[in-house]
Parts: structure tokens; C-alpha cells; sequence
């Protein structure tokens, strides 16, 4: 090989190695490009990906992604090697149900609630009227939330709970179906001349728990963790797991009107609307207010829902005994998981004395919730003279 041969193979070689650090630099570009498109700052405003990526399948809005062959376009040289890796990122936080059926993605744990309805309040004055008549403040209610309320009895117990929320136009309230016509009935009472209007909506309730919430999911503030509303379309498309959620439900000991107590049956400390900001004692009058704080500041709550966990199953109904004396009943159950209305003042006199609980004759344990403050009351001081 003469000298000229041995410059042209160097050449070519250069060449190779110039062609080999272009097409890495291809590639590492792509993945800035694809980088940047997943960015939410640079991603604002964008929705199509930009040229080069057009083969990226689904927007920043969709909970999945996928590879589609060739695509509006031709992609750019070396696309084809580029790992599903630099895809554009999801963005859970906004994505539908219907958008995840489409996409073939996996269902977020979601139910529809078919015994819940919604009703509407309306109007300048919507606001105001309500916050003189239900138990929770509702100037502290934000946008994204839905809070626990109840309207009582002059005589201190929940006539209707429910859940309450912002709408464009006023609130709404999230409601037992069957005690929706009922409520309006008694809301219209209250209403006199005041600039409001009051009406069912026929839109869809679904609970949404354990995935990022899609855009328009309101946290529900019964509960300590990650649990949201929807409501309307939103809502449509909403997946049938009833059992996790009402196994989630009775884990947190969330009680609720209708499906565990009935009307005029329960204070509102009985089931802890005083410990999840259900009920306020900083805000002005509302219908059975004076019962409700005589109850907060002498401290006489005595009965208390408390999570039941037994050792076969608890059924709806039942009593629940210490060594043999009543302590107080299981208002709902799923298996071996339940939630029960408990004398705390009883229970407390029953461990003191180590005595086992059960129901139906099965053996069970009594929890308060995880996030409740409330406390089993200690052992009364022996009289003046007592051992």
C-alpha cells in the first residue's frame, strides 16, 4: 500500500467516526426536544409536538403514550431508534376517564356512586343563606375542595349531611339520593325572599382515591389521605370497584346519613363532623347551634364512631358487648372491617378492666380513626374516702 492509498483510508475513517458523533447528535437532540416538550413551563401553550417528533402519539394531557408508525410528516433521521423513554411525558394529573379507555390505559381506582345525587343553590345570596343554616363554615371553603356540612334539628341532630362545594354560580351540595327531594323541601322553608334557586342537577357523582386526580376532581375533606369528587362528565366513565372503596370508606371511619344512621338519630359529635371541620364553633348562629357547642365546651359527647376490626364476620346491626353488657351497635360492615357508634366512656371502663369485645360472639377490636383527636375519657378520681 503506497502512501496515497494509506491518506485515503485515514480519510475514510475520519469520515466514518465524523458520520457516527452526527448521528449521536441527532439522537441526544431528539431527547432534548422530547425533554422539552414533557416540560410543563416550555410545554404551555403547545399542543402538538414540535417538528421532528410528529411520530409521538397523544398530548400532555393524556395519561399514555405510544410510538406511532410514521405520523403527520416525516420524523426526522433516526427517530426510529429513539427508546419510548423520550416520549412526552403524561400528565395524570388531567386526564379523564374516557381519555384512559381510549389510550387502552389501565382505569384509575375509581367508583360511581349511584346513591349520590347533587343539588344546586344558585344566586348572589346562595352563600350567605346557607352559612345560617348548616354547621360547617363555609367562608373557609376553597375551590378544589369539598367539605363535610350538616343541617339539623333545632334539637342538635343531623337532619341531612353532606358534602359542599364551589360552583361558578354558587354551591353545591353532594347528597343521599334518596334524601335529596327532602332537603330541598326543607332548604325551600329557609329560603323566604331570598335571591336564590334551588334545583336537583342530574349529574353523575363518582370517588376517585389512590392516582393523580384528573383536572376538575375536588378533594374530599372527610378523609386523611388522597380521596377526590368528581361530578358531571367528569364523573362519566367512572370505574364499579364499590367494595375497595367502601372498604377504604369504613378504614377511615367515614360515616354518612342514610347509609349508616338514620335522620335525627345522631349529634354531629357522634359522628365526628367536629373533628374533620364538619361543624364550626367560631361562625355565627346556624339551626341547632346552642345543643352543638353546650356538647363541644362541656365536653358530654359520650358516643363516638369507631373503626371495628373482628376476627370472623361483623354484621350490620349488631350489638357490641364488653363481658356481656351493651357498649354500642355496628352501624356497617364488610366483611371482617366495620365502623360501629360506641359509648367511649364504656369502652374505656371495659379495657381498664381487660375485658374482651365482641359482637354476635365474634371478638373485635375498637380503633379511633387515625386522624381523629378525640380520646377514650380516663377513669373517674375515687371518692373522698375510696380505696
Amino acid at each position: 500500500m503506497n502512501h496515497g492509498q494509506v491518506l485515503c483510508r485515514v480519510s475514510e475513517a475520519q469520515t466514518a467516526r465524523r458520520r457516527d458523533r452526527s448521528r449521536l447528535v441527532v439522537l441526544a437532540d431528539l431527547a432534548d426536544v422530547a425533554d422539552d416538550f414533557a416540560h410543563p413551563t416550555l410545554r404551555a401553550g403547545r399542543s402538538e409536538p414540535p417538528e421532528g417528533v410528529a411520530g409521538l402519539a397523544g398530548s400532555p394531557a393524556t395519561g399514555c403514550t405510544r410510538l406511532l408508525p410514521g405520523g403527520s410528516g416525516r420524523p426526522a433521521q433516526g427517530l426510529s431508534m429513539v427508546h419510548n423513554s423520550l416520549q412526552p411525558k403524561a400528565r395524570p394529573s388531567q386526564t379523564s376517564f374516557a381519555s384512559r379507555a381510549e389510550m387502552g390505559c389501565k382505569l384509575m381506582p375509581s367508583v360511581r356512586l349511584i346513591d349520590r345525587a347533587t343539588l344546586h343553590l344558585s344566586g348572589e345570596e346562595a352563600k350567605p343563606f346557607l352559612q345560617n343554616l348548616v354547621t360547617a363554615d363555609l367562608d373557609k371553603l376553597a375551590p378544589g375542595e369539598a367539605r363535610p356540612a350538616a343541617l339539623l334539628t333545632p334539637q342538635g341532630k343531623i337532619l341531612f349531611d353532606f358534602l359542599v362545594s364551589l360552583t361558578p354560580d354558587g354551591l353545591r351540595l353532594d347528597v343521599a339520593a334518596g334524601a335529596r327531594g327532602d332537603l330541598a323541601k326543607r332548604l325551600t322553608l329557609y329560603k323566604l325572599r331570598a335571591k336564590i334557586t334551588i334545583a336537583p342537577q342530574d349529574e353523575a357523582v363518582a370517588a376517585l382515591w389512590e392516582d393523580a386526580p384528573p383536572e376538575g376532581a375536588l378533594t374530599d375533606r372527610r378523609f386523611p389521605g388522597e380521596v377526590y369528587r368528581l361530578y358531571g362528565d367528569a364523573a362519566l366513565g367512572a370505574g364499579e370497584d364499590a367494595e375497595s372503596f367502601e372498604r377504604l370508606r369504613l378504614s377511615a371511619g367515614i360515616a354518612e346519613a342514610e347509609r349508616d344512621f338514620p335522620a335525627s338519630d345522631v349529634f354531629p359529635h357522634d359522628v365526628l363532623l367536629d373533628q374533620n371541620e364538619g361543624v364550626s364553633f367560631r361562625k355565627g348562629c346556624y339551626v341547632g347551634q346552642e345543643v352543638v357547642s353546650r356538647m363541644q365546651h362541656r365536653g358530654t359527647a359520650r358516643r363516638r364512631i369507631m373503626v371495628l376490626r373482628a376476627e370472623g364476620h361483623l354484621t350490620p346491626g349488631a350489638v357490641v358487648e364488653a363481658a356481656g353488657k351493651t357498649i354500642g351497635t355496628v352501624l356497617s360492615a364488610h366483611g371482617s372491617l366495620g365502623i360501629g357508634m360506641i359509648r367511649i366512656d364504656k369502652l374505656a371502663d371495659a379495657l381498664r378492666a381487660d375485658q374482651t369485645l365482641s359482637a354476635d360472639g365474634v371478638p373485635l377490636e375498637a380503633e379511633v380513626p387515625a386522624w381523629a383527636g378525640y380520646t377514650l375519657p380516663e377513669a373517674a378520681a375515687p371518692a373522698e374516702g375510696e380505696a
